[in-house]
């Protein structure tokens, strides 16, 4: 049976536009909707209370009430497994048991929630750029990174920015041709909201990696959705982590899919030249004398000549 949560994405496009509005705030944050009442729902949706009573029964519920126990029934299933609940006592097995337990939950949150098809969206925009630019700070940064060394391999210049002032430059010159891709497990970065707000003026094609509802999903043309995170304490950006490289590994796959045949002979090449290199640095690192393919020549200067 699919959760509650994926069942209302699934639901979204035959729902009416206010109904929407209710579901926005549900996925948005459906453990702050646990304590709300229908009348706070409304409220934050900008809707009637006869709105989200109608979309509780568009999902099937008999009313709000009814809707509320299953997703407070559902909060509860996740929540024993999304945390990690590490202690001072625990011993390295304990806390490595806790800490793998929730990196699986997540995985499996992943694989179970996320909307493959708005996926596949992104995916068919991304196979159209020139380009890639990818943007993130802090923890999102070292996953901004990651996918600059595998997009690359693609044939297409990728690149990387952790500093919020590049992001802003490059985002500035971005043009339609140009996919940036914008990691925000919340979607509440500054920084990155800011840099998708002026790359929205060149017409980039802009692709969230972020939660559906988010700031940041709201100003991106195609939104790669991360599952919410149950556990909020000091281990959850490993888990968020964990899943945005997975998220990457999956739009890189599916655009190398995309490219054919073609593909796997430049990975061919790569990992040939790739060995070359290792093969180099470790004959030198034994003692072992160079072939004289291998011995470096001399450094040139821009001009040609012999360097100094």
């Amino acid at each position: 049976m699919p959760s509650l949560l994926s069942q209302i994405r699934d639901s979204v496009s035959q729902l009416r536009r206010s109904e929407r509005r209710v579901a926005d705030v549900v996925l948005t944050d459906p453990r702050a909707v646990l304590q709300m009442a229908i009348r706070q729902v409304a409220a934050r949706a900008q809707v009637s209370e006869p709105t989200v009573m109608r979309f509780a029964q568009q999902l099937g519920y008999s009313g709000y009430r009814a809707f509320s126990y299953a997703l407070a029934a559902e909060i509860g299933r996740q929540a024993p497994s999304m945390r990690t609940d590490i202690s001072a006592d625990d011993d390295v097995a304990s806390l490595a048991h806790k800490i793998c337990s929730s990196s699986i939950a997540a995985l499996d949150q992943l694989r179970a929630e996320t909307d493959w098809e708005a996926v596949d969206t992104a995916v068919e925009a991304m196979a159209d750029a020139r380009q890639f630019e990818f943007y993130g700070v802090g923890a999102s940064g070292l996953v901004a990174a990651d996918a600059q060394q595998k997009f690359f391999r693609l044939g297409r210049p990728a690149v990387a920015y952790s500093d919020p002032h590049q992001q802003v430059m490059s985002a500035s010159v971005a043009d339609a041709h140009t996919a940036l891709v914008l990691f925000s497990f919340t979607g509440q970065s500054p920084e990155i909201i800011e840099a998708a707000q002026v790359a929205r003026t060149n017409h980039a094609i802009r692709i969230g990696v972020t939660r559906v509802g988010s700031p940041l999903a709201a100003l991106c043309d195609h939104v790669v959705p991360v599952p919410e995170m149950e556990d909020t304490f000091l281990y959850t950006p490993m888990s968020s982590r964990l899943v945005q490289l997975v998220l990457v590994d999956i739009l890189v796959s599916a655009l190398a899919l995309r490219a054919g045949p073609e593909l796997g002979e430049r990975l061919s090449r790569i990992k040939s030249a790739l060995g070359r290199v290792k093969s180099v640095r470790g004959d030198a690192a034994s003692g072992i004398p160079m072939s004289p393919e291998h011995q470096p020549g001399p450094i040139q200067t821009s001009t040609g000549g012999k360097n100094s």
